[in-house]
């Protein structure tokens, strides 16, 4: 969901599939060993940067500032210059 295969990725944490299929479940099958050798506080140092408090409130403010119009900006406008 979002961006979680992107983090998983990025960190080398873990595995994200693309779908439920069968061929897919195969895939995820054949990489566990390694996963199961990685490092474990080494994934969570890197992966620590993603969840902390401070980069969720980036983040989200990020989004508001992109969603909500500016002051006396139509909304309509606004509208438009999303979708």
């Amino acid at each position: 969901v979002g961006d979680v295969a992107e983090i998983v990725a990025s960190t080398e944490s873990g595995i994200a599939i693309d779908d439920f299929s069968d061929e897919s479940y195969k895939k995820v099958v054949a990489l566990l060993p390694a996963l199961l050798k990685k490092d474990g506080a080494a994934i969570r140092s890197r992966a620590i940067g993603y969840y902390t408090l401070d980069n969720a409130i980036q983040k989200y403010a990020q989004v508001y500032n992109y969603l909500l119009p500016e002051p006396g900006k139509k909304v309509n406008e606004f509208l438009n210059t999303v979708f």
